[in-house]
């Protein structure tokens, strides 16, 4: 319970007691006013007048010692009040002094933070350019070998496709002597053929039929039918 409190409750108690007291006085002091006058001698046992001084008297020292109280109770929470002022000057003081200790030290952990941060970025960059270089030295590499692959490849592919050719080219060739060949032997057996046709023919000729042929050719139509026939025979042989 604080003083103030406390005093609040002691006056209350003070005043209930008071209230009592002056109640009683009170009563008392009516009770006197309330009798006859007669009966108020100076020979009488209570004097009307000290009852009400005594009355008076006790009404000013009862508020005397509440005032004196009172007074008592403001000096104690004066002096708890500079108590509790310089105590929190203090704490203040104290409070502010680890403020800023605080502040400084998240200030510290925040650069060491960030010197991290960018150390391990940087460390991170050079780590995804060394990864990148690496990479694209991997794919010059693969490039480079499915070039020569494909070069190899395309190489072998035209030699086997000029081989071919050639062969074909060979065998298209022999195929076309073959033909040559056979088709000079054929018209050489027509020819011979329709030589011999032609010289069976001849000899199936009468002497009319010679000359005839004969004057076609521009040949002389004169002799024997034997030299008709050779003479003829002899043209063709010639063409």
């Amino acid at each position: 319970m604080s003083i103030t409190s406390q005093y609040i409750e002691a006056t209350r108690k003070m005043q209930e007691n008071w209230f009592s007291a002056v109640d009683a006085m009170t009563s008392q002091f009516s009770q006197q006013l309330e009798r006859p006058t007669a009966m108020m001698t100076p020979s009488s046992t209570v004097d009307p007048r000290k009852v009400v001084d005594e009355l008076f008297d006790f009404y000013a020292k009862a508020l005397t010692v509440q005032r004196e109280t009172a007074h008592k109770i403001l000096d104690a929470n004066q002096q708890v009040g500079s108590q509790w002022n310089q105590q929190a000057e203090e704490f203040y003081a104290a409070w502010r002094e680890q403020a800023k200790t605080m502040t400084e030290t998240a200030r510290q952990q925040m650069e060491s933070f960030a010197n991290s941060a960018r150390e391990q970025a940087l460390q991170f960059g050079q780590v995804v350019e060394e990864k990148v270089a690496e990479a694209q030295a991997a794919s010059r590499d693969q490039a480079e070998r499915f070039t020569n692959a494909a070069a190899e490849q395309t190489k072998r592919m035209t030699s086997v496709a000029t081989e071919q050719t050639q062969r074909a080219t060979d065998a298209a060739k022999a195929q076309t002597e073959r033909a040559t060949d056979a088709a000079k032997a054929q018209t050489e057996t027509v020819a011979d053929a329709a030589n011999e046709q032609t010289k069976r023919n001849y000899n199936l000729m009468n002497t009319a039929q010679l000359k005839s042929e004969l004057a076609a050719k521009g040949l002389d139509t004169s002799g024997s039918l034997d030299e008709l026939r050779t003479r003829l025979r002899e043209h063709e042989a010639q063409a």
